[in-house]
């Protein structure tokens, strides 16, 4: 394999004295890419240096770096935004060790290839084609991440397979788009400036294998959203036919092909099989004529996806009186009503935590409102069937439904537990009555939810985040920020905020009213839990034996150390003079906000410590482990109170009402059980 050359001289030396830059590992026309290490966050990054004249003037150094940094705080914005982008840490200008002028742009160190070495690594095997289900599915994330942009009037202007990065993000393979904003500030500059033609060196803003009619010849109109949507058809029909779309071995030939209005590129014309009406999406996307074609890469993936799908009968709804003959798409925020199935089972009977629905949606687009009739929570009496059983004795009350098991748990002010089931059921329990109220349906297996200020957030692994009116009962709202399951989450109810952590190893922040994202952070690996710390800023662990500490902004405080563990579940005492972290080795670890000192480690339990609460009073944690056992500690020392449960199976959450006077706890038994205390344990 031929060594890359370092143009710039960076390779042992550091940018600003916060970036040490270790090698090159990748070259293109735009310019040098460098793995190199953030001094500071203490982690690798990629930092991309660009290529231009040396003859460059200052004045024209001083209009290109403007625009340049534009263009990063751009694609900071669009990259905290979605998970899709590759996101941006930090831009600038530095003059190299060989005396070369370096704009440059840190990114985020991602793992796995670009997806044009995919496409070539797939063709040497001799099996380049995918199934077209699987190359819609492969492309979904770009295309979510594409719409995000497309939305706020920003286009990319040069997707194609080498600016698609499959990355590995929780032992599973996700698209991310790079370079936006690049192709447009070097467009800008040779268009502005005669220093290219000057110097003999030229710049191509756009790659004629995917170019659209309007980047070869400008008489076609303007560039826009509409010139990615071109693009990613091409990507799309590449990606399952395994050979490119468009035909010619160089520029002519391609600018020829791009606008043959009598000879379209297509998915039958390259072997692959597809519906009359998924060909139809795809000749739209790629009209010659920009108007012809849809307006954003989300209106393109919602076209592609109605088209694959059949029609649903009205009589599947369960809820008739909102039943359509539209296509059932998870964009409606709740799924058609079908009967209740069983829920997978693993070892000892726990359902499998990681299991991702198998149909995806192709495209989550950012929260928005719905154009039709939110879907209401039905009423109990439709439930197949709903099990409780009351021990007067004990004052406990157990809660199960055939077929499903609870995951997860949520209290809310008005006297409501939440139970959240893996099948992408929530259901509402009167606790004063001991009765449930409603049950809702969701489009994905719900991981976790939380509650406060009149709302219900249900997090899922699809990566969705479904936003529930509790007066209401309607789901009002859908985020589509993560690419991945959403693990965790924590409401904070004075701000009506809400803090998400996904296995795309992204932390987001949202305006829950609004459903907007607010800020964005980032981890190392993916997201066991988040949580409001009560000061102000919040708390997130992932599999690394860290607990990282944040402020309300999303900006990194602190790191905690955990030796010889990883923290598994975060928990934070109302008044914020505690944290504390339940770990895979069955400990739970409590510092002292205060000067944030690990006040002590306490052997809890024999296994992982998969859930914590405190009560309202901070004074009082109740912990559950997969060792099947419920216990109740003093904070303050650590003192065990009593044990509220000793089961067979594993526990899997635990949760305590806002006026302390119930717990309840989920088994992988498939019961969840509510006990009642008259007063503090």
């Amino acid at each position: 394999m031929q060594e890359l050359a370092d143009f710039f001289g960076w390779v042992g030396t550091t940018i600003e004295g916060r970036y040490r830059v270790d090698e090159v590992v990748g070259e293109g026309g735009f310019g040098v890419v460098y793995r190199g290490y953030h001094l500071g966050f203490d982690e690798a990054v990629a930092i991309k240096c660009l290529k231009l004249p040396t003859t460059m003037s200052t004045p024209q150094r001083e209009t290109f770096l403007a625009a340049f940094i534009e263009e990063g705080r751009l694609l900071h914005r669009l990259s905290r935004a979605s998970a899709g982008i590759v996101q941006a840490l930090d831009v600038g200008a530095s003059l190299s060790p060989t005396g070369v002028w370096t704009p440059y742009l840190v990114l985020e160190w991602l793992r796995g290839v670009p997806l044009n070495r995919d496409f070539e690594e797939r063709r040497a095997s001799g099996e380049p084609r995918r199934p077209l289900a699987d190359a819609i599915a492969l492309l979904a994330p770009a295309a979510m991440a594409l719409d995000i942009a497309h939305r706020q009037g920003v286009a990319h202007r040069d997707v194609k397979p080498a600016n698609l990065f499959l990355a590995e993000i929780s032992d599973r393979p996700t698209l991310k788009v790079l370079d936006f904003g690049i192709a447009k500030v070097m467009s800008d500059f040779a268009s502005t400036t005669q220093v290219m033609a000057e110097t003999g060196n030229s710049v191509q803003a756009f790659t004629p294998q995917y170019g659209a009619p309007e980047q070869f010849n400008r008489s076609f109109g303007a560039t826009g959203p509409w010139t990615d949507v071109f693009a990613l058809a091409l990507v799309l029909i590449e990606a399952a036919s395994g050979r490119f779309a468009l035909k010619g071995d160089d520029f002519v030939q391609l600018y020829v092909t791009a606008t043959d209005r009598a000879h379209r590129p297509s998915l039958g014309y390259l072997g692959v099989p597809a519906p009359a009406a998924v060909e139809a999406v795809v000749q739209r996307a790629l009209a010659v004529e920009p108007r012809e074609r849809y307006r954003t890469a989300g209106e393109f993936w919602d076209a592609l996806d109605r088209a694959r799908k059949p029609t649903v009968p009205p009589s599947l709804y369960h809820n008739t009186a909102l039943a359509d003959t539209s296509p059932a798409s998870p964009d409606q925020g709740i799924a058609p009503q079908a009967p209740i199935e069983a829920e997978p089972k693993t070892k000892r009977g726990a359902p499998d935590a990681h299991r991702e629905d198998v149909a995806r949606h192709p495209i989550r687009r950012p929260a928005q409102r719905i154009d039709r009739p939110p879907r209401v929570a039905t009423p109990v009496a439709d439930e197949p069937e709903i099990r409780l059983v009351h021990d007067a004795v004990r004052d406990t009350t157990s809660l199960s439904v055939p077929g499903l098991t609870p995951r997860t748990l949520a209290f809310d002010e008005r006297g409501s537990l939440f139970v959240g089931f893996g099948m992408g059921v929530v259901l509402c329990l009167d606790l004063a009555t001991r009765s449930p109220r409603w049950w809702q349906r969701v489009s994905s297996s719900v991981v976790c939810i939380t509650v406060g200020a009149g709302w219900l957030a249900i997090g899922c692994g699809s990566g969705d985040i479904h936003l529930l009116n509790v007066s209401r009962r309607t789901i009002e709202k859908t985020i589509r920020g993560h690419s991945a399951a959403v693990r965790s989450m924590d409401m904070h109810r004075q701000a009506q905020t809400l803090v998400a952590g996904s296995d795309d190893k992204n932390v987001t922040l949202w305006s829950v009213p609004r459903g907007e994202l607010l800020h964005h952070g980032m981890h190392p690996g993916r997201i066991r839990s988040v949580v409001f710390n009560g000061l102000g800023g919040l708390a997130s662990a992932e599999d690394d034996e860290t607990v990282r500490v944040w402020d309300a902004k999303l900006r990194p405080k602190r790191v905690l150390q955990i030796d010889g563990a990883s923290a598994r579940t975060l928990s934070s005492s109302p008044g914020g003079n505690y944290l504390a972290a339940g770990c895979d080795d069955g400990a739970i670890r409590l510092w002292d906000t205060a000067g944030w000192e690990l006040k002590y480690r306490l052997i809890a339990h024999r296994m992982r410590v998969a859930s914590m609460a405190f009560d309202p009073r901070g004074e009082i944690v109740v912990s559950g482990s997969s060792d099947g056992t419920v216990l109740v500690w003093e904070a303050a020392s650590g003192r065990t109170l009593r044990v509220l449960g000793d089961y067979a199976d594993a526990v899997e959450c635990v949760a305590v009402s806002p006026d302390g006077r119930h717990v309840a706890a989920s088994c992988t038994d498939g019961t969840v059980r509510v006990y009642r205390w008259s007063s503090a344990p």
